[in-house]
């Protein structure tokens, strides 16, 4: 009787070890989705924060000369 136990004991470790392995299979497979997903969006915000860093330098230039054309050198009527 003892030996049946241990047997069925052996048989469900060695299901749940296989279920287990499976489940970190399945949760390899989503980090690497997820990692591609994150480095998509990454390469994404890195193109979109350089635009918005050349527009800051434009407006930058435009002001100095708005600012050169009406404050330093005045009206011109």
């Amino acid at each position: 009787m003892m030996n049946a136990m241990v047997g069925e004991t052996k048989s469900s470790g060695m299901d749940q070890g296989l279920e287990l392995a499976e489940q970190k299979s399945e949760n390899s497979r989503m980090t690497e989705k997820e990692n591609e997903i994150l480095k998509k969006e990454n390469r994404r915000l890195q193109k979109e924060n350089e635009i918005l860093l050349d527009t800051v330098a434009q407006m930058k230039v435009t002001l100095n000369r708005l600012i050169k054309r009406y404050v330093i050198e005045g009206p011109k009527h």
